[in-house]
């Protein structure tokens, strides 16, 4: 299984490249090039999040999904059509979108793909990523 981070890296989990830092490094270097010095920290705090949000396959689609089951619980259980603006109002949707968000954005997670043991792999390679990104400084470049 491979997984997709930023900047083009693509890593085989199974097969993660011993010079996993030094890959994560250059690509970090690519991304906060142009960046002045003082928001160096700012870039890898959002790169960390960046690869995070690829990690979950974080996108818009979640919450839609979230509406879809929503609408399809009330069409097919309840027998009734929603109107719009019943999500609006509705504290326990506000909720479950927030409950997402939060689940889709943490670093300790089970849900990176289906199998335990691959989320495990994920997880290892995920703790190198942070801990190059956070010693990286362009000196090392």
């Amino acid at each position: 299984m491979k997984i997709s981070l930023p900047k083009g890296v693509n890593i085989d989990i199974d097969n993660v490249p011993n010079d996993l830092e030094d890959v994560i490094g250059r690509a970090f270097a690519e991304y906060t090039e142009g960046t002045a010095a003082e928001y160096t920290f700012a870039d890898k705090l959002c790169f960390i999040d960046a690869v995070t949000k690829r990690l979950h396959h974080r996108d818009s689609g979640n919450v839609q999904n979230l509406i879809k089951q929503r609408f399809n619980y009330e069409l097919m259980e309840q027998g009734r059509i929603m109107d719009s603006d019943e999500f609006y109002g509705d504290m326990a949707f506000f909720e479950d979108c927030y409950t997402l968000g939060a689940k889709d954005s943490s670093l300790y997670s089970y849900d990176y793909c289906e199998d335990r043991r691959d989320n495990e792999k994920i997880m290892k390679i995920l703790v190198r990523v942070i801990t190059a990104v956070m010693n990286w400084d362009d000196h090392n470049e």
